[in-house]
């Protein structure tokens, strides 16, 4: 933002665009804390926790990267009706 806004009096962003990033990270996030809540869910039950903990990691791993791939897609063209109309 800072440099988005160096020679810039007033910046302008698009709100359907932050709310799909805001989104994405809270995907984002809730992915990466699933092989931890895993971890830590069976850490006394399972006797092969780091084999299956490593096949949910690479797992979620591929989701994320599908969700992130996809929304780079979404966000990469114009979706005018997606935007909601100004009235006058």
């Amino acid at each position: 933002m800072l440099v988005g806004g160096w020679r810039r009096e007033k910046q302008e962003l698009n709100r359907s665009t932050a709310e799909t990033n805001a989104g994405l990270l809270a995907l984002a996030v809730a992915g990466m804390l699933i092989p931890a809540i895993f971890h830590y869910s069976y850490q006394n039950i399972d006797p092969h926790l780091h084999e299956h903990e490593q096949g949910v990691s690479v797992g979620s791993s591929i989701v994320l990267l599908a969700i992130y791939a996809l929304g780079l897609l979404f966000t990469s063209k114009p979706r005018a009706h997606f935007l909601p109309t100004r009235r006058q």
